[in-house]
């Protein structure tokens, strides 16, 4: 066994089986809080919760957007199989361009919604 230097510290005073004895590390115990979590820059995450909050707010819109336009696309459809002899013609002269005019209404307020 080889003896330890002394230190200024007062280390002499510590039995020498709690002085040797290992200690684990562990992390915390119980998950951040949310202010933790906005607050810490390495995690990569909003660091103010009024932008987190805008942030939710602009997707809720998208969905309900997004909702909107599949239900019109799904309307749209539907009554196409209602004019079943006229297929052709209805497809071509009114529901292509109702899709695009679906498609462009819908890529429009997505653009707005992103500027507000």
């Amino acid at each position: 066994m080889t003896a330890r230097p002394a230190s200024d510290e007062g280390e002499d005073d510590v039995a020498p089986a709690v002085r040797d004895r290992r200690v684990s590390v562990r992390g915390p115990q119980t998950p951040p809080t949310l202010d933790e979590v906005l607050g810490d820059p390495r995690r990569g995450f909003v660091a103010e919760r009024a932008r987190a909050e805008q942030a939710r707010s602009l997707r809720r819109r998208q969905l309900r957007l997004n909702i909107v336009t599949v239900g019109l696309l799904a309307v749209l459809l539907v009554g196409m199989g209602v004019g079943a002899r006229y297929e052709g013609i209805l497809l071509t002269l009114v529901v292509y361009p109702l899709m695009v005019l679906l498609a462009l209404w819908a890529l429009r307020r997505a653009r707005g919604i992103e500027t507000l």
